[in-house]
């Protein structure tokens, strides 16, 4: 019987995973994805309960490290996501228009962030 609460999703995208505190860089590959969790595989390990910034496509993401085992020749990581920042093209345009930089295109005003 299933026991998720959310579907998840297959994925095969790169991924930056920044250890926060530490701001330790990793590179890594995001395998599925849903909307509260995420799992990857990275070359190194993160210890369980460790907070990460994760910087994928258009997106932004925070999260904790809940599990990490030895997978293939890396490890297998899965996060709890606890915020995410969808658009950052967007998000960018409104930073440099309210310092004076650019003037800001009217539909950027609408940036979704969503809370997970």
């Amino acid at each position: 019987m299933e026991r998720r609460s959310e579907p998840r999703l297959a994925a095969d995208e790169p991924v930056i995973v920044t250890q926060l505190g530490q701001r330790r860089l990793h590179t890594g590959l995001i395998v599925e994805i849903s909307g509260n969790s995420l799992t990857m595989n990275l070359p190194s390990a993160i210890a369980c309960g460790t907070p990460v910034k994760l910087e994928a496509w258009d997106l932004l993401m925070l999260g904790e490290v809940v599990r990490c085992e030895p997978a293939d020749d890396g490890f297998r990581l899965a996060l709890r996501l606890r915020h995410s920042l969808r658009d950052l093209h967007a998000l960018e345009k409104l930073n440099q228009g309210l310092l004076g930089k650019r003037t800001v295109p009217e539909d950027s005003s609408r940036i979704p962030i969503m809370r997970v």
